[in-house]
């Protein structure tokens, strides 16, 4: 019985974090920083939300931490190419009115 208390209250800490993609990458990115793959899902949960500027720093970010050699090579050689090829969309995409996203001219 006490088990079942406990996980419902650790459960239930833990709510916030599920709220939305980006309530739960910030919070995996304040608890593993030096990680690679943290930085670009925020990047894209952010990119989603159509917060450009702060999809953009997450996946500098991820980039930046994929280059380092601390990495492991399964985490670098994925991370690393997606962050990329993420930043090379952004810099062709503007949000526009609504969420909707268009090629900048």
């Amino acid at each position: 019985m006490v088990l079942i208390c406990w996980s419902a209250v650790c459960s239930a800490l833990y709510v916030p974090v599920w709220q939305s993609n980006l309530t739960l990458w910030r919070h995996a990115v304040q608890h593993a920083p030096a990680k690679p793959r943290p930085w670009l899902n925020w990047g894209l949960a952010w990119m989603r939300a159509g917060e450009l500027a702060a999809a953009e720093q997450a996946f500098l970010e991820a980039q930046r931490l994929a280059s380092g050699g601390h990495v492991r090579g399964w985490d670098r050689d994925d991370v690393l190419p997606a962050a990329v090829g993420n930043l090379e969309a952004l810099s062709r995409l503007e949000v526009v009115r609504g969420g909707q996203w268009e090629r900048r001219p």
